[in-house]
This record gives C-alpha cells, structure tokens and sequence, in this order.
C-alpha cells in the first residue's frame, strides 16, 4: 500500500503542482494509524524530495521564477521553524484534527474552485 501511495501521491504533486504533504498527512494518519507529530516530519522529508525531484526537472525545462523562490523561499524556512515549534507543544489529538480534519479539506477545496473557476 505505501509503495503505491507513495507513486500516486508523488505523480499527482508533481503534476498538479500541490504539496505531497496534503495528500500524505491524510493517508499516513487515517489509513496508517501514526502518530501526528512523525507524519509531520515523515512529510516533510517526503515532500523535500519530492520537491527537488520536480524543481530540477522544472527547472531544465526553464520554467521557475527564480525571483519568487528568492523571496519565497526564505519566508517559507521560517514559517517552518515556527510552525514545528508550534507543533511541538500541541496535544496529539488535537494536531491530528487540524491535520485531516480541517486543514486537508479546506485546501482540497481551495484548490477546487480555482481549478473549476
């Protein structure tokens, strides 16, 4: 199952430009019964990977704006620290229901209408 998962969950990042992360949280929590706090890092790996996997070839084919990344970047390596320190001093159970229960479909949503309108 997670060999599977792990090649349809990289595809669809890959192609559709979204984050594994949103479609591994889910699946590692629900379907796997682990431990929010080891998805979260789990994914992160996971979704570090996969990203430079998908940025080099991306990057062959001339299409990243480097000057967004440069700005971007940097701020997202800081939201991340604080996001882990945050993350760090959140009961379990709750951590788990903001990762599948309401941060999973609001963006499944989001990326819903702007795919559809």
């Amino acid at each position: 199952m997670l060999l599977i998962s792990g090649l349809i969950i990289g595809a669809a990042s890959s192609l559709l430009g979204l984050g594994g992360g949103l479609l591994i949280i889910p699946l590692l929590i629900q379907g796997l019964n682990q431990e929010p706090r080891r998805v979260i890092t789990t994914s992160a790996l996971f979704v570090a990977i996969n990203c430079a996997v998908a940025t080099a070839g991306y990057s062959i084919a001339g299409k990243v704006a480097w000057s967004i990344l440069l700005i971007a970047g940097p701020v997202g390596v800081l939201a991340a620290r604080l996001g882990a320190r945050v993350s760090r001093r959140l009961p379990q159970r709750l951590l788990s229901f903001i990762l599948t229960g309401v941060l999973t479909p609001l963006i499944i949503i989001r990326m819903l209408l702007l795919t559809l309108g």
